[in-house]
């Protein structure tokens, strides 16, 4: 978007065209959502904020904090701003799924402005709740918990599958289902990534053998018409990868952050791929699932993997977070954002190759 706006300086009617070009695909997808329910509920679509409102915004913002302008788009910036913390911190409620504001109703409060509605009214105001479990597997209704202290612990995308304790630093690793190991070179016979829709990270596929062009181009187009998740297995996707792994003699004993396999060599290319039969898209794509995989063991809270550095073949961003907004590193070091450079506990250094002797082929720390 920073591209783009920077292009509409020098260009005004880009930004009138891009808003006409977008409004077909708008409506397209306002219009099967609408015709979409939940429980009976059917879902409601509303229009992106006008100019108009995206003025009034900013203007609410600076009663805030005069020091913000229309350039701090970022968590970053908005971090610089000592009297836009000390609102979010005092008045704010920011979770995952949602971001809720309410005064303290405290009159000589002079973080908020007082309240302009009566007193039984503001008492009965609360900020959203977050999904809390009940005993029947079932989440609490909202009724019930709405008025009530939650936490984000039960959030459905939370779950960590490397859940850390921080006494002694252990960790709990949960197997994935693959056949083989994740590898830099089994993922560099794939060359493509897919990003999780929650938190936008990277997550790598892997494929014993290299996959054709006209594979990867099928598989790329797949991607694009779904919503991929941390966690998800690619298995049963949409009903059409519904073949199961063929299990590995070692599986249990390879660990799920492996850096094996970092050299630079391609396996060859399967060629009768390049023969497959477009008739069926369906049986072309449950095929293609069964070689290609995904690591089912991550959660939205684990880190980009550390093949996908050793790989090559993929542009460098935060280990954290996924952001290409990153810091120049020290080469022994993984990528961090400024938002993440203050997370040192888990900033590993690389592993690389000696070159020559007779210590060849051996890793070591740097």
């Amino acid at each position: 978007m920073n591209k783009i706006r920077k292009i509409a300086e020098e260009n005004p009617n880009l930004k009138e065209d891009l808003i006409t070009s977008l409004q077909v695909p708008i409506h397209l997808i306002r219009d099967v959502f609408s015709r979409q329910a939940l429980k009976g509920e059917p879902f409601k679509t509303f229009p992106a904020a006008s100019e108009t409102e995206i003025e009034r915004f900013w203007e609410i913002i600076q009663i805030v904090d005069d020091s913000v302008t229309h350039e701090d788009r970022t968590a970053e910036h908005i971090k610089r701003k000592e009297y836009m913390q000390e609102f979010l911190e005092h008045c704010c409620k920011s979770r995952h799924y949602f971001f809720s504001i309410k005064k303290c109703g405290e009159s000589t409060c002079t973080i908020c402005r007082p309240i302009r509605c009566s007193t039984e009214d503001f008492e009965q105001l609360h900020h959203l709740p977050d999904p809390v479990p009940g005993e029947d597997l079932h989440y609490i209704s909202f009724e019930k918990l709405y008025g009530t202290p939650t936490t984000e612990d039960h959030r459905p995308s939370f779950k960590d599958a490397k859940a850390k304790k921080k006494e002694n630093m252990t960790t709990t690793k949960v197997k994935h289902s693959m056949p083989f190991c994740p590898s830099a070179v089994r993922a560099k016979n794939v060359g493509v990534v897919v990003n999780c829709a929650e938190c936008e990270k990277p997550r790598l596929l892997f494929s014993a053998r290299k996959l054709s062009k006209k594979d990867r181009t099928r598989l790329q187009s797949f991607l694009d018409t779904i919503f991929y998740t941390c966690g998800m297995s690619f298995h049963n996707t949409c009903d059409l990868a519904i073949t199961t792994p063929v299990p590995s003699k070692q599986h249990d004993e390879i660990e799920n952050l492996d850096e094996g396999d970092d050299c630079n060599e391609d396996e060859p290319e399967n060629s009768d791929d390049e023969n497959e039969s477009d008739n069926n898209m369906e049986d072309s794509i449950r095929k293609l699932f069964s070689r290609v995989f995904v690591n089912d063991s991550w959660s939205c809270t684990s880190q980009v993997e550390k093949p996908y550095y050793s790989a090559g073949i993929y542009p460098d961003v935060c280990i954290e977070c996924g952001s290409l907004d990153i810091n120049k590193t020290a080469e022994d070091k993984f990528p961090h954002c400024s938002s993440c450079s203050d997370n040192t506990a888990i900033s590993k250094k690389r592993l690389k190759w000696k070159q020559g002797g007779k210590d060849k082929g051996k890793r070591t720390k740097i």
